[in-house]
């Protein structure tokens, strides 16, 4: 029986698709925090602008629209919650993170309209 490179080829095609579905690593919240903090107004994708800043000792709070305020927290890996708008808003709940090269995001997996996206470099 032979063994050629076919083999070898098709494991290390196997291994490349592997890996190219495989997770980006996740960010810390602080990090994420940190880095939307740094960004200033985003647009959280509804028309609006929103500020993230630090509220001490490892809290958070992002400000919306007509001065309303909300808690962030950790909703764990590459996931923050967002608590305290007014609930007609749809602006509540959990937001997944992304970064792709310099491109950070946060988007609700609650509202199809809030995708906050911002240059993370």
């Amino acid at each position: 029986m032979r063994n050629g490179t076919g083999g070898f080829v098709g494991v290390l095609a196997i291994s490349a698709l592997f890996l190219a579905g495989a997770p980006a690593a996740a960010e810390e919240f602080g990090w994420i925090m940190n880095s939307i903090a740094k960004a200033g107004d985003v647009d959280n994708g509804d028309g609006h602008y929103w500020s993230f800043k630090s509220a001490g000792e490892g809290k958070w709070e992002v400000e919306g629209a007509q001065g309303y305020t909300a808690t962030v927290t950790s909703a764990g890996e590459n996931k923050v919650s967002i608590d305290g708008f007014p609930d007609g808003w749809g602006a509540n709940g959990t937001y997944a993170f992304t970064k792709k090269g310099g491109d950070c995001s946060l988007k609700s997996q609650d509202s199809f309209t809030h995708h906050l996206k911002w240059s993370c470099g």
